[in-house]
């Protein structure tokens, strides 16, 4: 099937609709002489629109007109050529982020889709973009994909849900959310909610989240805004107070710190000995340290002292744990 006949279905389908919006039905007349075409092949469509793609056309002879029986009916064949279908394999390749999700399989099923409504002169094998092109994810924390979906029904039907929650060395407890925002990061995924018991926005890990039940209470949105509550963050996790980060990465790290775009607020400043400064502002400085304390020696923390201290212990106690050397 050319991209003619294709845009020509697409148009018949999108004037169909309008029509049952309006009120007011397209019929064969009306659609060959807007698109500039027979009444042949505007009847012909229909017909191969009904034939092969099951479509629920019907005409309405007292107000002469067509429409779908079945109004979430959807076109299903996309105009896609060899580039699209590259990119589209290329995108397949990211969904192992999405492998610890009931997601990951409708997408998948979605891909294939995509990939089978290419025109047959398509020569591309996506078989090949696996072998020569990956994404490497991270590891994936264990996820109940029941938790998943109930949290994610929870958010689309805006429901308030309770949970029992397991803290990391800690008892069980019982949790009543308003569900704002679900975000994945780094192998984990995060619920973002206002909790109830603690009167506040909270983050939650859903591989600690057990026994989801919705309720038939709507959940209040809080004027809730996502890009706004991460903002000056450095990870997933946000405090309230912020605080200028200043770090020094010696001449050997420094290439590798200019390569890469760290913070949106991010400073490089370049000093005579070839090292440089990377200068940011944010509202939580745990997961920094963790990072931080990945290039060994480095880097160094010249501010906030805080930070400097938090660096500085961490490294002391690592030292404990392997002692002095003696050959």
């Amino acid at each position: 099937m050319n991209k003619t006949i294709l845009n020509r279905l697409a148009f018949i389908d999108r004037r169909i609709r309008e029509g049952m919006a309006r009120g007011k039905l397209v019929n064969c007349g009306e659609l060959a002489e807007e698109y500039e075409v027979s009444r042949k092949s505007i009847n012909r469509d229909i017909t191969f629109l009904q034939d092969q793609f099951d479509a629920p056309i019907s005409y309405d002879a007292s107000i002469r007109g067509y429409y779908y029986r079945e109004s979430n009916w959807r076109l299903p064949a996309l105009p896609l050529c060899e580039s699209d279908l590259f990119a589209i394999a290329i995108a397949r390749q990211g969904l192992a982020q999405y492998e610890n999700t009931p997601v990951h399989d409708r997408l998948l099923a979605v891909f294939r889709k995509l990939e089978d409504s290419l025109p047959e002169k398509i020569s591309v094998d996506p078989a090949w973009v696996g072998d020569r092109i990956s994404v490497v994810p991270d590891r994936l924390a264990p996820l109940d994909p029941g938790v998943w979906s109930r949290v994610s029904d929870a958010l689309q039907r805006r429901r308030r849900i309770s949970f029992r929650y397991r803290k990391p060395g800690g008892e069980d407890e019982s949790r009543w959310v308003d569900p704002l925002h679900l975000t994945g990061y780094r192998g984990e995924w995060y619920l973002i909610a206002f909790c109830l018991d603690r009167d506040g926005i909270r983050i939650f890990a859903l591989s600690r989240v057990a026994a989801v039940k919705l309720s038939r209470t709507v959940a209040v949105d809080h004027d809730f805004d996502y890009h706004l509550y991460m903002k000056d963050s450095f990870g997933i996790f946000r405090g309230s107070t912020i605080e200028q980060v200043r770090l020094r990465f010696g001449a050997k790290q420094a290439p590798y710190v200019r390569e890469r775009h760290w913070h949106e607020t991010q400073e490089l400043v370049e000093n005579s000995d070839g090292s440089v400064d990377l200068i940011f502002v944010v509202n939580h400085l745990g997961e920094l340290g963790r990072w931080i304390l990945s290039w060994g020696g480095g880097v160094e923390v010249l501010a906030p002292e805080s930070l400097r201290r938090m660096v500085r212990d961490e490294l002391e106690q690592a030292r404990g744990l392997y002692g002095s050397h003696e050959g």
